[in-house]
């Protein structure tokens, strides 16, 4: 999804609605801000729970030096 399309989505309902984030072993969390774009891999995580992409300062493997890389922001 890019901010574009979560602009238009957004759109669509109450401005005064709380935005939440599932929480990480359940529930839900509030949104507490948005992290300015980073660069981020593209698929390396293979493991059921964790998310297929890495930040790219955290990803130091070499054997994926050639995927592809990306810019977005983070919601947290």
């Amino acid at each position: 999804m890019r901010v574009f399309d979560l602009i238009e989505l957004l759109q669509n309902f109450d401005p005064e609605l709380q935005v939440l984030v599932r929480g990480y072993e359940g529930g839900y969390d509030t949104v507490d801000g948005v992290v300015e774009p980073r660069t981020f891999v593209e698929g390396v995580n293979c493991a059921w729970y964790y998310g297929p992409h890495e930040l790219d300062d955290k990803f130091l493997c070499s054997m994926h030096s050639s995927k592809p890389r990306f810019q977005a922001i983070t919601i947290y």
